[in-house]
């Protein structure tokens, strides 16, 4: 049996943090008695002055995994998970082939089965994610497939989704969307506004997500099905939420961490580490989209990590293609946006913990219990992360352990860090090293 003890950290007890000392084993999690010690065979943690939660859970990873660019592994995503303090990530379906069958499905699945990370591998929604007919998601979920998802793309047909999610009723099933309308981005490479104008390129406003957004939380008003809304950019799209919700429509959504820190006057650079789908907005509808985070409007923080081999992202601004690596940064890009532009006066403590315990609650907690829903994972339960919110460090491509380093925070200084990761009373990662008896050579 693996034991780990977690000494003198300070412990996530519902939305608030008390100092304890946590014994967690591949079967269960307890507080020890005053003055018990860890046997001699137990691995130990010191977690002084460090914050310590349930290990974080990523809705919305790309895996590349089947593929043929060259731009991720397997082993390589695991490992990128547990830099960043992640036990478990869903991997979408827009990989060479697209997952749109059982069989692919099957053995995709098989690839990441004897990772020290759980990958729940997605289906998509339709055929080739053409989005003109649906997948067999009857057999799919016989077979064990919870997550449906067209990412990458918007499921266009108002008569396809709202199929999709009547049979995500049936089935007890996840449904979600990349609310973009196609037609309103075709040709565009970011987001509409002053530095599109400036730099001569085409760009897409933020009503191709709303439009997305309202059409699909209306479907599901009527439907009743199990809608998640994902990477969410607009500041339409938070009116949108707030009406939902007071009419008591079902539906979960996310943000992503570059969303919430970075704005679209990077790409004036024409670097394009910065470019991604949804883009990068406007510096005053990041502000909206960190305020919505603060108010708790967002369900999850998700990665929407999406490696690209450096040869295609080394493309013009017009050809290479959208996405951005984000697991390993996940945590210290979040927990900076949260901190920055504060007026903390005199209270720095109170809020960074209240920030923290933010952080857990939407890239942690919220996950597991949309996840919970749909399928028991196995190693959500008896996971948890160590964070330090003390340190400044400026990324450098070095640190990356992604197969590819499409990172939008090389050079910049984010706040904080994930010192440790335990799986099931197994350590993978302490004091920010990777550890190798935890199943990496």
């Amino acid at each position: 049996m693996s034991e780990t003890w977690i000494r003198g950290g300070k412990v996530l007890l519902g939305e608030r943090f008390e100092k304890r000392d946590l014994v967690v084993t591949d079967t269960s999690v307890y507080s020890p008695d005053k003055g018990a010690e860890p046997s001699s065979s137990a691995d130990v943690i010191d977690a002084s002055g460090l914050y310590v939660g349930p290990a974080f859970v990523d809705l919305h990873t790309h895996s590349r995994t089947p593929g043929k660019d060259g731009s991720e592994t397997p082993e390589s995503l695991a490992h990128a998970a547990v830099m960043g303090g992640y036990c478990s990530v869903v991997a979408m379906a827009n990989t060479d082939p697209p997952i749109d069958n059982v069989t692919v499905w099957e053995q995709t699945k098989k690839r990441f089965e004897q990772l020290p990370v759980e990958v729940i591998q997605a289906a998509s929604v339709t055929l080739g994610r053409k989005g003109e007919r649906l997948v067999d998601m009857v057999s799919l979920k016989e077979n064990g497939a919870v997550f449906f998802s067209d990412d990458g793309d918007v499921i266009s047909s108002a008569r396809v989704m709202k199929r999709a999610l009547e049979y995500s009723k049936e089935l007890n099933v996840l449904v979600a969307e990349h609310a973009q309308d196609a037609e309103l981005a075709f040709g565009a490479v970011m987001n509409e506004g002053e530095i599109s104008h400036l730099l001569g390129v085409q760009g897409v406003g933020e009503e191709a997500e709303t439009i997305v957004v309202a059409r699909d939380l209306e479907l599901n008003r009527v439907v009743g099905g199990n809608l998640h809304l994902m990477h969410l950019s607009a500041a339409g799209s938070l009116d949108l939420l707030r009406y939902a919700r007071s009419k008591g429509i079902s539906f979960s959504s996310e943000v992503t961490p570059h969303h919430l820190l970075i704005s679209d006057d990077e790409l004036a650079t024409f670097d394009t580490n910065y470019k991604v789908n949804p883009p990068l907005r406007s510096t005053k509808t990041r502000n909206r989209l960190k305020e919505a985070l603060r108010e708790g409007l967002f369900d999850v923080v998700a990665t929407d990590h999406a490696p690209h081999a450096k040869h295609l992202k080394e493309q013009s601004i017009k050809e290479a293609p959208f996405g951005i690596i984000g697991l390993q940064s996940a945590f210290t890009a979040t927990f900076t946006a949260l901190m920055e532009d504060i007026d903390l006066d005199g209270e720095k403590e109170s809020y960074r913990e209240r920030a923290l315990a933010s952080i857990f609650q939407m890239m942690a907690i919220h996950p597991r219990k949309i996840l919970s829903r749909f399928t028991s994972a196995e190693t959500i339960s008896n996971s948890y992360v160590v964070v330090d919110p003390g340190p400044e460090t400026s990324q450098k491509e070095s640190d990356l352990v992604s197969l590819s380093k499409n990172s939008p925070y090389i050079g910049r200084n984010l706040s904080g860090q994930v010192a440790s990761l335990i799986i099931k009373g197994k350590v993978l990662l302490k004091d920010g090293e990777l550890y190798k008896e935890g199943g990496f050579s």
